[in-house]
């Protein structure tokens, strides 16, 4: 039993039950947007969760968890109420000269403000415009993560050759209450399933997922659907491409594309890479939550989804990757050659995950003061939340430094990647990094090189850090190659070069689709 409670096990009968609930006849699109039944990975924080339903506890604490969810499910709705009082109701923002119909909807994540009138796309790159340039008609449509109102960002890509629109934070007050109500009904509904379950965790999941179906991401989710159902019956696309990795947003987008047109094609773009026992994107639900084609970022993405039983009746095409490294072949000569031996720590763009490497790397970093650390953090993550949770990280011993540079910078001055979850590490591998996993007791490992055999590394304690770096100084750097050029082939499969002219030939052969 691992620290947040799960073994593998446990964790593949969870999956079990949860996609039963999801496929049953009596399933409905209130119930798909559960986003607690939808099982993305095996990744600790996200199965913290559900590490209550695997416990022997007594009955009134179980009691008194359960009224605490419920209490905050009341409290997040109260909030949007208020959201929605004040707002115009709108559904989105930006592109007001936009008129007429498009061919292609895109639907990406605007995860910081930083990224307000910028022309390539955090996740898709420059496919819309390239389609553009090709003679389609495009539109990207932005999910708004970041704390500040949609239409503050309305205007910033007026200047862009592609339109963008922000999706609302509200749908105005009938709206929420309309989504409110189908909420409670099937609340209700899965509760009368409860009573009829026979297996205990059955029973469990299903107390529990009756209480999520009025949690905040559930209606966040109803919420992004509605949006999406009204873009395409606006501006009736001929194609809608939305990231993919099994959320429960994304069944969501492919249901209401499909309802609002049913000649709309629905393309999903497996952007990141797959983990070991990753699930919910490797299983099909109902047809109408399915894309009628997923698009993948390498030949690593396609060979998983073909071998997925449950998907394989969908059509699977490499399409790449902006995230494609451009290193050389070779191990780059500036690694033996950098004044200073520095070790790159990437964490995921979780808090939690920050804390954790960040208090390893400095551990080590007082261990092995002659070697320089650089953190460097995911763009979802500000260092005054990263400072304000772990104040120790406010005095950094002189070898750490916190990275204002760009990713590739970050990579070219160092040797090492100490990494866990991030797929950061993939980009670094490409640049001659030797990646090192810092892997804690008892938990499912979640290393996204989880399948490399040569090159990489693994940790569990500072001893084990001081060693691997001290042996490669010790050969001044110098690189088994051939393990190295091994294993820089199977990276270079998890991310390869965008391939427009397959896109198009998708788009235009098997889907008879013209421009206009």
């Amino acid at each position: 039993m691992n620290a947040f409670g799960l073994n593998e096990q446990q964790y593949l009968a969870l999956c079990k039950i949860c996609d039963s609930i999801l496929m049953r006849h009596d399933s409905t699109p209130e119930r798909v947007a559960i986003g607690w039944l939808h099982i993305i990975r095996e990744h600790p924080v996200f199965l913290s969760q559900y590490k209550d339903l695997f416990k022997s506890e007594k009955a009134f604490k179980v009691f008194v968890r359960r009224v605490l969810l419920v209490l905050r499910g009341k409290l997040s709705w109260y909030f949007q109420v208020v959201k929605a009082i004040f707002s115009d109701g709108r559904p989105w923002f930006g592109a007001e000269q936009l008129c007429g119909h498009i061919d292609v909807l895109f639907v990406s994540h605007l995860i910081n403000p930083g990224q307000g009138g910028q022309e390539a796309d955090f996740y898709f790159g420059e496919m819309p415009e390239k389609l553009n340039e090709s003679g389609y008609s495009v539109l990207v449509s932005l999910i708004n993560h970041t704390d500040q109102p949609s239409s503050d960002f309305k205007n910033k890509w007026d200047n862009c050759v592609v339109p963008r629109v922000i999706l609302a934070k509200t749908l105005g007050l009938k709206g929420e209450i309309v989504n409110h109500q189908s909420l409670k009904k099937e609340a209700s509904l899965i509760t009368k399933i409860t009573n009829t379950t026979v297996s205990d965790l059955s029973k469990h999941v299903m107390k529990r997922a009756s209480v999520e179906a009025l949690a905040s991401g559930t209606h966040s989710n109803l919420r992004i659907a509605s949006q999406l159902n009204s873009l395409v019956t606006r501006y009736k696309p001929k194609i809608l491409v939305i990231t993919h990795e099994g959320h429960a947003w994304e069944r969501l987008a492919f249901f209401a594309a499909h309802h609002a047109d049913n000649g709309v094609k629905c393309f999903g773009y497996q952007h990141a890479v797959m983990f070991r026992l990753q699930h919910a994107i490797k299983r099909n639900l109902a047809s109408e939550y399915n894309p009628d084609h997923i698009l993948t970022s390498g030949s690593i993405g396609k060979e998983v989804l073909h071998s997925a039983q449950q998907c394989n009746n969908i059509p699977v095409s490499v399409i790449g990757s902006n995230r494609t490294s451009a290193a050389n072949p070779n191990i780059p000569e500036s690694k033996s050659k950098i004044n200073k031996a520095t070790c790159l720590v990437i964490p995921e763009g979780i808090l939690s995950e920050c804390n954790l490497l960040f208090e390893y790397s400095l551990d080590c970093a007082k261990a092995v003061p002659h070697i320089q650390f650089i953190w460097r953090l995911h763009p979802v993550i500000d260092i005054k939340s990263l400072l304000d949770q772990n104040p120790k990280f406010k005095k950094l011993p002189t070898n750490i430094v916190l990275s204002t540079a760009s990713l590739e910078q970050d990579i070219m001055n160092s040797q090492w990647a100490l990494y866990r979850g991030s797929t950061a590490v993939i980009s670094a591998l490409g640049y001659g990094l030797r990646p090192i996993y810092y892997e804690c007791d008892n938990e499912l490992p979640i290393d996204p090189l989880y399948d490399l055999k040569s090159w990489r590394m693994h940790v569990k304690t500072v001893k084990g850090f001081m060693l691997i770096v001290q042996n490669d100084l010790k050969n001044d750097m110098n690189y088994n190659t051939e393990d190295y050029l091994i294993a820089k082939e199977h990276c270079d499969k998890y991310y390869m070069p965008p391939d427009m002219q397959l896109l198009l030939e998708i788009i235009e052969n098997e889907y008879s689709i013209k421009k206009g």
